[in-house]
């Protein structure tokens, strides 16, 4: 099976990395709750449900949504190990290798690793 990529990538790692679930549809067209792109997917977070606390989040694009995933990892008890040229990525855990990317770009790399590491696709 292939490994996901753009948007199903995305996907993937807010539900199985970040543990959100996908915004209800019901409340997209809520006043200021809306994406500047309205293709997005939004995600609440376990600590927003409830409270319409939505988060665009595309982590194989964006450094500062790629930061969150690592973030993450590192509070589950994850080292996050990086080099480039191209992007090589490990999450490592009690001096294990728990999950590893490689990508042309770093954010992408970085949730190829932490969806293998949660042991999602890869």
């Amino acid at each position: 099976m292939p490994e996901p990529t753009g948007r199903e990538l995305d996907r993937e790692v807010a539900e199985r990395v970040m543990g959100w679930e996908r915004e209800p549809a019901e409340y997209i067209d809520m006043p200021g709750m809306m994406s500047s792109n309205p293709n997005d997917d939004r995600w609440c977070d376990k600590d927003g449900w409830g409270h319409g606390r939505v988060i665009d989040f595309v982590p194989s694009e964006s450094w500062d949504d790629a930061g969150r995933v690592v973030e993450k990892m590192r509070a589950d008890g994850f080292r996050l190990e990086l080099s480039s040229n191209p992007w090589d990525v490990e999450f490592t855990r009690d001096g294990r290798v728990e999950g590893h990317g490689i990508a042309a770009t770093a954010p992408e790399a970085i949730c190829k690793a932490a969806l293998a590491a949660v042991g999602g696709k890869q």
